[in-house]
């Protein structure tokens, strides 16, 4: 519940009476959102640390509201250059990589679910008499504690990858295993980088490069690669493995 004072005048257009040249809106996105920020009480976000992003996405009163609104982000951040400091850029790597997990059709009928409610609220027939059922007084829920995140682990290095790999090379080579699949490897590999399940991977290596591909499995990829051109390994197409050459020493 801002003052009328407190929002931002509109841009001034050409044909504007006013002198005053329009500010970029990288300024204003800097301004407003540093403002905005002051005016949230610390109480608020007290509160609001027992709800979640999972908690909106996965309750059916709040998905289609929760999508739209990661869409949003997604879409306008980039006019936050002046506040590009590396935690808001981790963090919008982290909900771009929610967003990625979307599907086309998840986000279709979001938006027509999201459409219509606009529709509906708009329509003083029926707002006249529909009651709000969420407002009524209920028993208080206990909510579950939500578990820690997992810390995050090293960026996953070509370097890294070709050790591993060379590893898991001699090992097939001693128990005479003549091949292996690209998902193998990545187990394998997603296994020892993080050290069972008590890391995650680093916002680096989730970031979606070519070919809806993480960064993480391009590493392998180009690691694999590597092996390949020293003639330790050779891809074969028809079977979808890699094939473990032998050793002459």
């Amino acid at each position: 519940m801002t003052s009328s004072s407190l929002r931002p005048r509109p841009l001034q257009r050409a044909n504007s009476e006013s002198t005053r040249p329009a500010e970029p809106i990288e300024v204003l996105c800097q301004r407003y959102g540093n403002q905005i920020l002051d005016l949230i009480p610390q109480q608020l976000l007290d509160k609001a640390k027992d709800i979640t992003l999972a908690d909106m996405l996965g309750s059916e009163i709040t998905t289609c509201e929760t999508i739209s609104w990661l869409i949003n982000v997604v879409k306008f951040t980039k006019f936050y250059t002046l506040n590009d400091t590396p935690d808001n850029i981790e963090f919008y790597q982290e909900l771009l990589g929610i967003k990625n997990l979307l599907s086309t059709q998840c986000i279709r009928d979001c938006f027509k679910l999201s459409d219509a409610l606009r529709v509906e609220f708009k329509s003083t027939k029926q707002q006249s008499y529909r009651t709000n059922v969420f407002l009524k007084p209920m028993a208080p829920v206990k909510r579950q504690q939500v578990p820690p995140q997992k810390p995050f682990a090293e960026e996953l290095t070509l370097l890294k990858a070709k050790q591993i790999i060379m590893s898991y090379i001699k090992k097939c080579r001693e128990n005479k295993q003549n091949d292996f699949t690209f998902i193998d490897i990545c187990e394998v590999i997603e296994k020892y980088h993080l050290e069972g399940d008590e890391l995650r991977w680093s916002s680096k290596d989730q970031t979606v490069v070519g070919n809806d591909t993480v960064q993480w499995k391009a590493t392998i990829s180009n690691a694999l690669q590597f092996f390949q051109n020293k003639e330790d390994l050779t891809y074969i197409t028809r079977k979808n493995v890699w094939y473990v050459l032998p050793h002459y020493a």
